[in-house]
């Protein structure tokens, strides 16, 4: 599954957030097949055209599009965020679902090192739970304000047998996980592959209870 515009990153993953913790979602998604009475929220305004599409890329395509129209309304205020800018942290925060857990949102600095090894310590912990977690990926500061403000969404995601210090990130715009150790993601200053060809990670969205600030 990859994104399937370049400003749906952040649609993608806040949408297989949500169909890992969401069965009538997933399965939805991969087979077409509606369970229950009503829609999941992400398909709420979906027609019905749309919730009888055929293919499993239709499907996503649609599911992408209705996630991002969600995560850009009211967030500027009352203003929606520009479509081609992607999702805004802050609302990816309030759009994202996943049983049971409650979001919050942290920005990353790639010169504050401990920090951010705490901050992905905490997303290691949530996958080893079972719960995937948003990440925004950019440059570093040292190349400019402009760089280092999130630029991509990857999506930390649970693995069968969890490896100590080490992240599985989906990275949606080739549709591919990639298993990369926490310490190769402190102090980059070249692009990565697991992070969309950016050197760092710029924000997290993370679950409230695994993180205290």
């Amino acid at each position: 599954m990859a994104q399937t515009t370049p400003s749906t990153c952040g649609a993608t993953a806040l949408l297989l957030l949500a169909a890992a913790g969401d069965p009538a979602l997933a399965a939805w998604l991969t087979t077409g097949v509606r369970v229950g009475p009503t829609p999941p929220p992400e398909l709420t305004r979906a027609s019905r055209d749309e919730l009888a599409t055929p293919d499993v890329a239709g499907r996503l395509a649609v599911a992408q599009r209705l996630v991002s129209v969600r995560a850009r309304a009211r967030a500027l205020g009352p203003l929606r965020w520009p479509g081609a800018v992607g999702t805004p942290p802050w609302t990816a925060v309030r759009e994202a679902r996943f049983r049971g857990v409650t979001w919050t949102h942290t920005a990353v600095h790639d010169a504050e090192v401990a920090r951010t090894r705490a901050v992905l310590e905490t997303v290691w912990r949530a996958t080893s739970l079972g719960i995937p977690v948003p990440l925004y990926t950019g440059g570093n500061v040292a190349q400019g304000v402009t760089t280092a403000i999130p630029r991509h969404v990857v999506l930390a995601v649970p693995g069968a047998r969890p490896v100590a210090g080490e992240l599985r990130l989906y990275e949606p715009s080739r549709g591919r996980v990639h298993a990369v150790a926490i310490e190769a993601l402190l102090a980059r200053r070249r692009p990565h592959a697991a992070l969309g060809g950016w050197s760092h990670v710029v924000w997290a969205v993370l679950p409230r209870s695994a993180y205290g600030g």
